[in-house]
């Protein structure tokens, strides 16, 4: 029997640990199968700010000093060095947003760091660069920082002239990074505007309906204005975008705050973080498999865009099953989503609020390491012949 585990992070639990206890407890129970581990992420932050793709992509862990974060703003320079995560390898980097852009409610933090980290990558003669989003951002100024470091044109302050600082900005940008590929990975669906918005999203954690209304509306002038400037940019940039033209509707626009979106308008392409870890790396496995397990942290509102690839791969044959830290997974929507079986490992962490305390004490992840042992082999009993 062929066995695939497709293993994500949890909050306290890297991606390459959790292959390794999974791996033991497999065999342990189903020595004489074929069995594969590989590492894949769900994008989402874990409690050291990262998203685990460094541990897929690999790369060497880049020196925040070797970055010139005097570019930005003089209350982020501090804030970027201290949580920038970059991973780098002979020609491409990995820029790990999650950690600096999470969203707390927050909100007023510039997009200036990214510029600054893209315009290092630029002069380390990086061909390659990908960046990952967090769905929901405390980023505010909708990529405005990053196109002032990366084309050296102060955004100004009148609303007024927005639209040709846009225009100049998006051109210069583009035409600095040049040849450059940039990539971003979004953890989940975000629609930069309408019904799914990023306005509407932060409505749901705590804004005020009207300032959600007001914003919405603010976010749908930018981009109509940045469209327009990506648009003039075509004909004076080197790199001439293979994508389709952006646009705030998509799927996935409004991750990062926007950024996603801004980043398109540079060229940029846009993907789940599912299409990379699963999907382009991890088909030809699935297919062949008779059985797929994947592990993930939290089930949230919104299955792991890791996950949807597997299944939609897997298309009921191999059987997918998922084992999970805790969420709201009913055993009559298995059928639904695609998944032949769910086994949660910690289902009292569903009724607390916010993260558990117990999450960073030592004896907790000694815990989680136990329950998963348990349900991998429960899971090797019982869908192995």
């Amino acid at each position: 029997m062929k066995i695939l585990i497709a293993a994500s992070p949890f909050a306290t639990l890297c991606a390459r640990r959790t292959c390794e206890i999974a791996q033991q407890a497999c065999a342990s129970v189903r020595p004489d199968d074929s069995l594969t581990v590989r590492p894949v992420s769900d994008g989402r932050p874990n409690s050291d700010g990262l998203s685990g793709l460094h541990e897929v992509i690999g790369g060497v862990e880049v020196d925040p000093n070797e970055v010139d974060y005097s570019l930005c703003a003089e209350d982020l320079a501090g804030v970027a060095r201290e949580r920038a995560h970059i991973w780098r390898s002979d020609s491409s980097a990995l820029i790990d947003c999650t950690g600096i852009v999470g969203y707390t409610g927050a909100g007023a933090l510039s997009s200036d760091f990214l510029g600054a980290e893209l315009a290092w990558a630029k002069r380390e003669g990086l061909s390659e660069v990908i960046i990952v989003l967090p769905t929901l951002s405390d980023i505010d100024d909708l990529g405005r920082g990053m196109l002032s470091v990366l084309s050296g044109i102060r955004a100004p302050e009148d609303a007024a002239d927005e639209g040709d600082f846009l225009v100049s900005a998006v051109a210069a940008a583009r035409e600095k990074l040049g040849a450059m590929r940039l990539i971003t990975l979004a953890a989940d669906a975000q629609h930069l505007t309408g019904f799914s918005g990023v306005a509407r999203a932060h409505m749901r954690y705590g804004l005020d309906p009207q300032v959600a209304q007001d914003l919405d509306a603010r976010i749908g002038e930018y981009a109509e204005s940045l469209t327009d400037a990506y648009e003039k940019s075509l004909g004076s940039s080197l790199f001439l975008s293979a994508h389709e033209s952006p646009s705030p509707r998509g799927e996935s626009a409004g991750a990062g705050g926007g950024l996603a979106f801004v980043i398109q308008c540079l060229g940029g392409a846009l993907y789940s973080v599912g299409d990379l870890t699963v999907r382009s790396r991890l088909n030809t496995q699935i297919r062949e498999s008779d059985l797929v397990v994947y592990i993930s942290g939290a089930i949230e509102a919104d299955l792991p865009s890791g996950l949807l690839a597997a299944l939609d791969i897997a298309d009921n044959e191999p059987p997918v099953v998922l084992v999970y830290d805790y969420g709201a997974i009913a055993k009559g929507e298995l059928k639904q989503l695609g998944l032949s079986g769910a086994y949660e490992l910690r289902p009292h962490l569903s009724f607390l609020d916010g993260t558990s305390p117990s999450d960073t004490d030592e004896s907790a992840g000694q815990e989680l390491e136990e329950v998963l042992r348990q349900r991998i082999a429960t899971v090797g009993r019982t869908w192995g012949w």
